[in-house]
């Protein structure tokens, strides 16, 4: 489901986007059960609203769901509370060069994936995060995670590796 790709003059989404809107029938469909690319290359988004990603409990994969939204500036910390079924979340935000911040638990929901590779690539403004809460059975090639978060990389291999029992 890729139905806001490219679509760079797009500001904002409503909270209520997908509700009532049978967007669930469709990602759990035929072609699978993914909402990769959605709003990948909509450059002018500034926000995400908090629960748009409400309900959709059997996603596997939101490969490159915000990848190149430039103007993104904040990601809402429960964004994917519901996304527990998600095994792949490959460069989801790589580009958003406007992004400042990285919540403490996004990541929470997200206790089934096995690849984060260049999930924030490109992300030169971020500052930090906290992944303390991050459980990953396996884990792809990872690219390293914007320029300055150093210190959540680091955080992210020490936990990857005591998990991979290295």
């Amino acid at each position: 489901m890729s139905c806001f790709n490219g679509c760079s003059e797009l500001e904002s989404i409503p909270a209520d986007l997908f509700k009532n809107s049978g967007a669930q029938g469709v990602v759990y469909g035929k072609r699978g059960a993914g909402m990769n690319m959605i709003f990948q290359g909509c450059s002018s988004l500034k926000k995400i609203p908090a629960g748009i990603l409400d309900g959709f409990t059997r996603i596997t994969a939101l490969n490159n769901i915000f990848n190149g939204c430039s103007s993104l500036e904040s990601i809402p910390s429960d964004l994917f509370k519901d996304a527990a079924a998600v095994t792949s979340f490959s460069s989801a935000f790589s580009g958003c060069t406007a992004l400042k911040s990285i919540p403490a638990g996004v990541f929470k929901g997200l206790a089934k994936v096995t690849s984060f590779a260049g999930v924030f690539q490109g992300c030169t403004e971020s500052q930090k995060s906290e992944t303390t809460s991050l459980k990953v059975v396996t884990q792809t090639k990872t690219s390293p995670i914007c320029s300055k978060v150093v210190s959540v990389w680091q955080k992210l291999r020490k936990t990857l590796s005591k998990v991979a029992g290295k």
